[in-house]
């Protein structure tokens, strides 16, 4: 019978083995891809109040680009970016874009003493 198996109930299985592995394994990529999906769309509601069509959208705006640096080398999703007081997204970054705002508070003041400091006039 080669590749065929029999099931405990004793009936010759009508798929082979590997036939059988690949279609679990595309069960599974499919669930993942969907809890993914769910997951994703979830989040963006629940913290920008968008929807995922929102962010495609502002994401093609940007040309599939990081709003600040203009890169998206680890081509991970972008993250939202908002006003923390507003609550109104202002772009997608990357990662290290994302971080380095955070990191400064969403502070114009410090930002500009961080340019000032990089430039050398402090």
């Amino acid at each position: 019978l080669g590749e065929f198996h029999f099931k405990s109930s004793g009936y010759i299985m009508r798929i082979c083995k590997p036939c059988n592995v690949k279609k679990r394994q595309d069960y599974v990529e499919a669930r993942r891809v969907y809890v993914y999906d769910y997951n994703r769309k979830r989040n963006l509601w629940k913290k920008f109040k968008i929807t995922l069509e929102d962010y495609q959208d502002i994401h093609d705006e940007q040309g599939g680009v990081c709003k600040i640096c203009g890169t998206n080398e680890d081509k991970r999703m972008l993250a939202v970016d908002h006003c923390h007081e507003t609550g109104k997204v202002r772009g997608l970054l990357c990662t290290c874009c994302n971080t380095g705002l955070g990191k400064f508070r969403d502070n114009p003041d410090l930002l500009i003493k961080a340019v000032e400091y990089l430039e050398g006039d402090v």
